[in-house]
């Protein structure tokens, strides 16, 4: 028995040291979504993988709708580097999107406490949780600090901000106020990102009062 558990220790052992370094060219397909789902898992059973390699092969399997192989895959990435923040976001809209709102809840506990950075991806996927239940002061909240991050001033951080005041004005939540603060981010989203389809269809709203 002490000879198999040694026998079968030693191979294990044998044969994670022969995988190799994954090629910077494999980086770049995963995350333009090149590979096949047998591909990704032959790179992970074959290759010594990073938390952002992790990272990368839960979007491209989440590309190709393999929504359990690409939650085992964020949550793998998380496993190796606590403090990366993109896995907690990434499955955060994974949970989103297969309404676990149970797990939303954990994994954003979790990614707050112990991602390092400024967290405001993580924050922005909490603000469309909120959208989504209905919590719409909590969600402008969390979209309003995404966008005191430079890099968090994106269109959709302005889209969400922007939906979130106008369901308050549509819930008669200081309509006047709400309205133009709403209106006024419309405006300034629309100078920084002309071309965004998120923002143009917003248009509806505010053209009217477009000065």
């Amino acid at each position: 028995m002490n000879f198999l558990k040694k026998l079968f220790g030693k191979s294990a052992a044998t044969r994670e040291q022969k995988k190799k370094v994954l090629p910077v060219e494999y980086q770049i397909k995963m995350e333009m979504g090149e590979f096949s789902k047998s591909q990704l898992i032959k790179i992970q059973s074959d290759f010594i993988l990073q938390a952002g390699h992790f990272n990368s092969i839960g979007t491209a399997f989440r590309r190709t709708e393999e929504y359990d192989l690409a939650e085992k895959a964020y949550l793998q990435a998380i496993e190796l580097s606590p403090e990366y923040e993109d896995p907690y976001a990434n499955l955060l809209s994974l949970y989103i999107l297969l309404k676990k709102y149970e797990q939303c809840e954990l994994i954003y506990r979790r990614g707050m406490n112990h991602s390092a950075g400024s967290k405001s991806s993580i924050v922005y996927q909490d603000g469309r949780l909120h959208y989504i239940k209905g919590n719409y002061k909590m969600a402008f909240s969390a979209a309003q600090s995404c966008l005191t991050v430079e890099k968090f001033q994106d269109e959709f951080s302005f889209e969400l901000a922007i939906k979130s005041l106008l369901s308050l004005v549509k819930q008669e939540e200081e309509e006047e106020k709400n309205f133009e603060e709403a209106m006024k981010l419309w405006k300034f989203g629309m100078k920084i990102f002309p071309n965004s389809e998120q923002l143009k269809e917003l248009s509806k709203y505010f053209i009217d009062d477009e000065s």
